[in-house]
């Protein structure tokens, strides 16, 4: 199965398919938010409650056994890709609708 490598240059977006993760790949934009905070820290934080209303809309698992994954316990995306944006030029937002963990 391939490898999906999402590279950047130029402000332009490129897919690269590679049969392996390759370093050689070293303009590459963030692939996500960032944790804010630990996985421990997030389960003392924040609550069952608040993982069903910050995932209100999404069809996903809500129970203890993710309560680390919160979204809350995330850094901004808006603010992350307001951070590169001289790397990358977006074209597009989605808006999540399911997550499988676990």
């Amino acid at each position: 199965m391939p490898v999906y490598n999402f590279t950047v240059e130029d402000n332009n977006n490129y897919v690269v398919f590679t049969e392996y993760y390759t370093p050689l790949l070293v303009h590459n934009c963030s692939h996500g938010a960032g944790r804010l905070m630990s996985r421990a820290k997030a389960k003392k934080a924040y609550t069952l409650d608040d993982l069903i209303e910050q995932t209100q809309g999404v069809e996903c698992r809500k129970d203890t056994g993710v309560l680390d994954e919160i979204p809350g316990a995330y850094k901004s995306i808006d603010q992350v890709m307001a951070n590169q944006a001289d790397l990358v030029e977006v074209v597009a937002t989605l808006k999540q609708v399911v997550c499988v963990k676990g």
